[in-house]
């Protein structure tokens, strides 16, 4: 039938490829159809029904009326594309809602926002909107812990997981401006990153880690995201699966000792989803007083990522997982505080996607309902 044994062989090889391409289109069909499932559902779901706002005991300073010393709009420049069209957005939305005109202040390169926060705060600000990616929502909301200033957020970024997780559109300005000066003021946790026992103190909103997390987002440059969106973070995840797990001690608040854990990955949640309803660490919520510490690792290779990414699709699209995990475990455990300590070379830590550096030693900890942010 075959002219000869190479050609028999060059027959088979051409063959192999072909299965192998078409399993490759099929998996991306596959992914692309649980993705618009995961958009449905996230759709179908009632808006999370939050803590209300914080007692004005537990702030610093009493709440502000609206016309008492106004608002100041602290925005990323980097990221807002028609800074008119943006302020004469927003500016429209505060005269509506009883405010005088915003003061808006562009962040500083130096510090994201920091000082431009804490000017608002020394203002006497009666309410301060942040504009901006997680990274400028998580430094600005730092900065304002404890004064008792209602926050409002508008998402301009690319993953923007906070407003999804507290139900502010990502993709409305007016909606999202609408609820900055209108929605319930809200008790938010914030969280607290040291590393290697530093004294620089790094805030979270939705989860900081320590592995693969910190790989990935390391691995991934802001041009990418701004010309690939979340694609951008899938090639920083494929180069980031190469590396070996962690050897680490655990310990969290009120334990007596710590324990020696293997993992690919050590998540601090505040909150639990990342994006089109897939929830990453159910339970997790960012106004509840807890963080969830989650232990991710992965046998068995490729098989074993594949095997964990089903599983939380599967959960996501509101089935559940019928057969035992063979090649990934994932657990979850509640605290307040925790301390690692990892047993070999440094790795990469991150706070809600921005990479602060690689460290040996976290203490992280959680402050509840330091904040007032305004949801609907």
């Amino acid at each position: 039938m075959y002219g000869s044994r190479t050609d028999y062989y060059t027959h088979r090889v051409t063959v192999a490829y072909l299965a192998l391409a078409l399993s490759i289109v099929a998996v991306v069909i596959a992914c692309v159809a649980a993705w618009w499932a995961n958009v449905a559902f996230r759709r179908s779901k009632p808006v999370r029904r939050l803590t209300p706002a914080l007692s004005p005991a537990r702030a610093t300073e009493e709440p502000r009326s609206p016309g008492e010393s106004g608002c100041w709009v602290i925005y990323n420049p980097v990221k807002i594309a028609d800074l008119d069209t943006f302020t004469a957005q927003v500016s429209a939305t505060a005269s509506a809602a009883g405010y005088p005109e915003p003061i808006f202040v562009p962040t500083r390169h130096i510090d994201g926002g920091i000082s431009c926060a804490r000017e608002a705060a020394q203002a006497g600000a009666s309410l301060i909107v942040v504009a901006g990616g997680d990274g400028t929502v998580r430094l600005v909301c730092g900065a304002l812990a404890h004064t008792g200033i209602p926050i409002g957020i508008i998402p301009v970024g690319t993953g923007n997981l906070l407003a999804r997780n507290l139900g502010i559109p990502i993709d409305s300005l007016p909606q999202a401006a609408a609820i900055a000066f209108t929605g319930k003021d809200t008790a938010l946790d914030l969280g607290h990153v040291h590393l290697d026992r530093a004294d620089a103190d790094h805030p979270f909103l939705v989860i900081a880690g320590i592995g693969f997390d910190g790989d990935m987002m390391a691995g991934t440059s802001s041009g990418l995201k701004d010309r690939l969106g979340w694609g951008a973070y899938v090639l920083s995840g494929v180069a980031a699966l190469r590396r070996p797990p962690m050897e680490l001690s655990l310990r969290l608040a009120r334990s007596t000792r710590p324990r020696r854990l293997r993992a690919r990955t050590l998540l601090f949640a505040s909150c639990g989803e990342l994006t089109a309803g897939l929830q990453l660490v159910p339970g997790a919520d960012p106004t509840d007083g807890w963080m969830e510490v989650t232990m991710i690792d992965v046998r068995g290779g490729l098989l074993g990522w594949v095997e964990l990414a089903s599983r939380v699709t599967t959960r996501a699209l509101g089935g559940k997982n019928r057969v035992a995990a063979v090649t990934s475990t994932m657990t979850t455990e509640r605290s307040q505080a925790a301390s690692v300590t990892l047993a070999g070379e440094p790795r990469q830590v991150q706070v809600d996607g921005d990479p602060i550096g690689d460290a040996t030693h976290l203490e992280v900890a959680l402050d509840p309902h330091a904040l007032i942010v305004r949801t609907r």
